[in-house]
C-alpha cells in the first residue's frame, strides 16, 4: 500500500508475519504492547484478556510445529487500525505428540500504539463481517473523531473502494502468503 494510509497497522501485521515465519519469539514479544487488550467475540469464545493471557495463548499456537498464518487485509482506518481475514494453520511433524493438524479462520481488528506495538486485538467469527466493519468504524470515530462521509454512516466496504483506500470489496491485499 502506497503512502501513509494504514502504514503503522499494516507494517506491524507484516512484521509479525515475518517474525513468525523466522520463529523469532523474542521479536514477536517486542511487537506486543504491555497494555494489550484482546476482545474475542467469536461464538465459542466471548472473552477479554490482557497481556499475560494473550501472550500465553499466542505462544501455544506459535509452539505448534509447522504453525503458520496468512492474512488478507480488508480495510484500515487512519494509520493505526486494520481489519484482516486471518487463517491460522498448524501441521505437526510426523511422530510428534500434539493435537494434530488445525485450521482456524477469523476476522481480526488490530490497533497499534504510537510505538508500533499491538495494543488491541478484536476477533470475530468469519461470518461477522458487518460487525467487524462496524467496530472498525466505531474505533476510528472514538479514537480520532473521524466520521465516515462527514458523519453519515455508510457501508465502509464501499467507502474503502470509493475513497481509494484499498481494493474493491473482497479484493484485499495479502499481508503475506504462507
Amino acid at each position: 500500500i502506497e503512502g501513509g494510509f494504514g502504514r503503522h497497522a499494516l507494517g506491524v501485521a507484516r512484521g509479525m508475519h515475518e517474525l513468525w515465519a523466522a520463529r523469532d519469539w523474542d521479536g514477536i514479544l517486542a511487537m506486543i504492547s504491555p497494555a494489550i487488550r484482546m476482545d474475542d467475540r467469536r461464538r465459542l469464545m466471548h472473552l477479554e484478556i490482557g497481556y499475560d493471557a494473550f501472550v500465553a495463548q499466542f505462544r501455544m499456537v506459535f509452539d505448534q510445529p509447522g504453525s503458520r498464518w496468512r492474512a488478507q487485509l480488508l480495510a484500515t482506518r487512519g494509520e493505526r487500525l486494520a481489519l484482516a481475514r486471518v487463517l491460522d494453520r498448524g501441521h505437526p511433524e510426523v511422530g510428534r505428540d500434539g493435537p494434530g493438524p488445525f485450521e482456524i479462520e477469523f476476522l481480526q481488528i488490530l490497533e497499534v500504539d504510537a510505538l508500533g506495538r499491538i495494543e488491541r486485538s478484536i476477533v470475530f467469527d468469519p461470518s461477522d463481517l458487518d460487525a467487524a466493519y462496524a467496530e472498525l468504524d466505531q474505533g476510528s470515530c472514538d479514537r480520532w473523531g473521524e466520521q465516515p462521509h462527514g458523519g453519515a454512516r455508510t457501508d465502509s466496504r464501499e467507502r474503502d473502494y470509493h475513497e481509494g483506500a484499498h481494493q474493491r470489496p473482497g479484493e484485499g491485499e495479502a499481508i503475506r502468503g504462507a
